[in-house]
Parts: C-alpha cells; sequence; structure tokens
C-alpha cells in the first residue's frame, strides 16, 4: 500500500520495475523458473466458489459450473468439475439437504387411498364379496378399489 508507493516515488522506477529487480537480485534471473507438474486449470478462488455456488443450489449441474468457468476464462471438461467436487466430498447422486414434509404433506399422505379399506381374512367367494360390500355401505366395485380397472366378467 502507503509504503510499495513511497518506494516509487523516491526510486522514480514503477511498482512493477522494483518487484523485477528484486526478482534479478535474488534469482540471478527474471525468467519463470520451471516447476514441478502441470499447472492447476482450477484455481483455489475458483474452487470456493464453486462450492459457494453448491452451498445455495445442491441442485447445480455440472454444465452449470462449467458455464461459470467459462465466463472467468476457464475452460473445463464436466469431469474436471467433477473430481475437484469428489475431492470435496460432494457427490452428485446424493442431494446435500432433503426438504422435510410439512404438516399439509403428511395429511395428504395419511388420507389418500384410505377411504373404503376393508379388512378381510382369508379367501372369500362371490357372495361373501358382494355381502362384504353391502355391509360396508359401498354399492360397485369401482368405489371399492378406486383407480384399478376390475374385471366384469364372471368366471366359468
Amino acid at each position: 500500500g502507503r509504503i510499495q508507493k513511497a518506494i516509487t516515488e523516491i526510486s522514480a522506477f514503477s511498482l512493477h520495475c522494483e518487484k523485477h529487480w528484486e526478482k534479478m537480485e535474488s534469482t540471478g534471473t527474471v525468467l519463470v523458473k520451471a516447476r514441478r507438474g502441470r499447472p492447476r486449470k482450477i484455481w483455489n478462488k475458483q474452487k470456493r466458489r464453486m462450492l459457494r455456488t453448491i452451498r445455495v443450489n445442491p441442485e447445480t449441474s455440472t454444465k452449470d459450473l462449467q458455464h461459470d468457468l467459462a465466463a472467468d476464462g476457464v475452460t473445463v471438461h464436466r469431469s474436471t468439475i467433477r473430481r475437484t467436487l469428489h475431492k470435496e466430498m460432494l457427490y452428485g447422486r446424493v442431494m446435500q439437504r432433503k426438504p422435510f414434509l410439512r404438516p399439509h404433506h403428511k395429511q395428504r399422505r395419511l388420507s389418500t387411498g384410505t377411504g373404503n379399506l376393508v379388512k378381510v381374512e382369508g379367501r372369500m367367494d362371490s357372495n361373501q364379496y358382494q355381502q362384504t360390500l353391502e355391509t360396508n355401505g359401498i354399492s360397485d366395485k369401482a368405489e371399492a378399489a378406486p383407480g384399478l380397472d376390475l374385471p366384469t366378467r364372471q368366471r366359468p
């Protein structure tokens, strides 16, 4: 900040020149030295941004993340994004958080399909079946099992 600005005013050189001069004195060259391994495609800052995006919306796809990185000027394959997320223990098969059932969901679950249930012990012939329907106030087979297509033909 202020110290660097003061140095540039005293020396009459730009900050960029000063940094190169320091590097020349310490290493003997201003060239970028060789390093081990391939440089990373996704930097830590971009990785943190990806993780933040997923935390906000767990249903974010790798394609969406790919477009976000492309806006930063980084072109990566979707498998690279998946590999980076796997290293952070985030997998696409399991949602991070699942929504809880609200009271109206629970009520709907309890109320569906329980209107005309009749408990039957053992097997029944057609007469016993008809009698059970009549005693429970059910007039036809469609009311007995709503949504099911029951056969109307009698077996020989």
